[in-house]
Formats: structure tokens, sequence, C-alpha cells
């Protein structure tokens, strides 16, 4: 990552005795889906405490991105959004099979801008249950 950010990290970890159990962890790669062959990023997470994916920390990386990651890849920020806020596997094991889908989504210079209302997503009844659960 970023060194100013990754320094940031790896002293909060270290002032709660949790770095060398956050390096222990697997630098997982993720997809926005299996067919893709470009990762969407990189992650590294803790467990929680009670060993579910609640509560966890997580430091991901989106490749490709700035700091405004949903104009640049806007498919990968809403992958790694509703991984993060549904709970699920910032590695390979798990794909949002409703990701919505199009050239804009893709994220294309200067950023997806007015092109963006052209994406749809194939089942709006998953967009609502996320909605709803956020």
């Amino acid at each position: 990552g970023p060194p100013t950010t990754e320094a940031g990290i790896i002293l909060g970890l270290d002032v709660i005795g949790k770095k060398d159990d956050f390096y222990r962890q697997p630098k997982n790669i993720f997809y926005i889906s299996p067919e893709e062959k470009n990762p969407a990023g990189y992650s590294r997470c803790l467990p929680s405490v009670n060993g579910t994916n609640t509560n966890r920390f997580c430091y991901v990386i989106i490749r490709n991105a700035g700091h405004t990651t949903p104009s640049f890849t806007p498919a990968s920020a809403y992958d790694m959004t509703k991984r993060f806020l549904s709970g699920k596997p910032l590695d390979g094991t798990w794909h949002d099979l409703d990701l919505p889908s199009c050239a804009a989504c893709g994220g294309m210079p200067p950023f997806a801008g007015s092109s963006l209302p052209q994406c749809k997503c194939p089942n709006p009844s998953s967009a609502m249950r996320f909605a709803t659960v956020v």
C-alpha cells in the first residue's frame, strides 16, 4: 500500500499488540468476478475475536485507484464495499453474482461521469436487499 498509509496502520497495530498477528495472516488477492483476469485488489484481514467475519480489521488496497476510488474503479469500489458491509471475505472465495456491469462501471478517464446512469443492476431485487442491509 501507500507508504504513509501503511506506516500508520503498522504503528496502530503495534500500539495495540496486534502487528505480529496481522502479518501472520495471508495477503489475499480478490477479483470482482470469477471470469475477471485482473485483480480488483489485495487484502489482509485480522479475524474477529469470535472467529466470524464481523468486527474484523482489514487492510485493503484497490488496484489502479486513487483517493477517489469510486471515480477511478467503480466496480471494484462497489465490490469491496459490499463485501465489507455484508461480512463477506475479501479473497477469491466469494463473488457477487449480481454485480452491476457495463463499460461505464469499469471506470474510464476522466472517470465514469455522466455515463453512470447507463449502468443497470442485472437483478434489481438484489440491489434492494443490499440497500436494506446497509
